[in-house]
């Protein structure tokens, strides 16, 4: 479906990005969510029908809710819950189990990477400035996310979905 080679299309440049100043940072720009749902709207108004653009975004409101709530109990970070949100209307509910599967391998695997590349001297000396490093328990999930949504647009694309 052309919808999927679109939002793979619109979402790959914002989402490294966004793991990418995850890793950095530990923040995620507003700028690059808003880029998102921006993209997502001009995508799906013209290749989706209108009533499923409009669940898609209220999906991505409740998304938002509940992120904003873990974020007030220290369970993920603001920007964690605004980047989650900005995706969720890219991905189909009927795919939504999927996506979770997809998810959770990519949590794991960017975890694991991660805390074995913070323990690499030459890659550490290479990046000197990434607040990840240093970030104690706490991890860039921005990482994981977009590699999440990637992968799953990518299988949409490519195999039909």
């Amino acid at each position: 479906m052309l919808a999927d080679y679109l939002f793979l299309a619109a979402t790959v440049p914002l989402s490294i990005y966004a793991g990418w100043s995850d890793l950095k940072t530990m923040t995620i720009p507003n700028w690059v969510s808003i880029a998102l749902i921006a993209a997502f709207i001009v995508i799906a108004l013209f290749t989706l029908p209108f009533d499923t653009v409009l669940w898609r975004l209220g999906g991505a409101a409740i998304v938002l809710l509940v992120g904003f709530i873990l974020n007030a109990i220290k369970v993920l970070g603001g920007g964690d819950a605004k980047y989650l949100a900005a995706i969720a209307p890219f991905i189909a509910l009927h795919d939504l189990s999927a996506f979770m599967v997809i998810f959770s391998v990519s949590l794991i695997v960017t975890l694991a990477l991660h805390r074995v590349a913070m323990r690499i001297k030459p890659l550490r000396r290479a990046t000197p400035d990434w607040v990840s490093w240093e970030a104690g328990r706490n991890f860039p999930m921005g990482i994981s996310i977009a590699t999440a949504i990637i992968v799953y647009l990518a299988i949409k694309a490519f195999n039909g979905a």
